[in-house]
């Protein structure tokens, strides 16, 4: 029995070093603990990020990803939410829209709510990315904290696994020009 038992240690020795390396560089599971990204992800979803892309293959970033980042007020805690704005972009909200370099984005397809608080314009600074929840009037983002430093990025999210399993759609929101007498056009 012990000679069967010495045959093995190799065996799970590796597995748990696999499992390691895949945990800390590859992938990794995260919870949704609260509806600020409601109805793409509602709380309580469990879902698999690539950590790859974003850590280990130097890939920056798009917008319309949802993306798990270190919180900068506490880096401890990991945050989910939607890139908007990329380094160099001006982001505004105005009147329920989100504007980025004066072209409305087009989101109907995943926000749970076009947000009723203006937010002035801001250029987001080099390094950094301007993120928003689906949940527009329900989530603490960019608009209250500030912008994320690209060195807090943990990973890209791809699957929710459980309760109901699903492909996520990381995909970039349709910009259009504004109309000329629209506020986004306007000084």
């Amino acid at each position: 029995m012990q000679g069967l038992l010495y045959e093995w240690i190799p065996t799970i020795v590796t597995a748990l070093g696999l499992a390691l390396v895949l945990k800390s560089f590859v992938v990794a599971s995260f919870f949704i603990p609260s509806g600020s990204m409601e109805h793409t992800l509602e709380k309580g979803d469990l879902l698999i990020a690539d950590k790859l892309s974003y850590k280990l293959l130097s890939q920056d970033p798009d917008r319309g990803d949802i993306m798990i980042f270190r919180f900068p007020k506490d880096p401890k805690k990991d945050y989910i939410k939607r890139v908007i704005g990329l380094p160099g972009d001006k982001v505004k909200v105005y009147h329920g829209q989100v504007y980025v370099n004066g072209d409305v984005l087009l989101e109907d397809d995943y926000i749970a709510e076009r947000p009723f608080n203006d937010y002035d314009e801001v250029t987001v600074p080099e390094g950094h990315y301007f993120v928003m929840g689906d949940n527009r009037n329900h989530s603490s983002d960019s608009r209250v904290w500030g912008f994320v430093p690209r060195d807090n990025i943990e990973g890209r999210a791809l699957f929710v696994f459980w309760p109901k399993p699903r492909l996520l759609d990381n995909h970039e929101p349709v910009a259009v020009a504004a109309e000329p007498d629209t506020p986004a056009s306007a000084p």
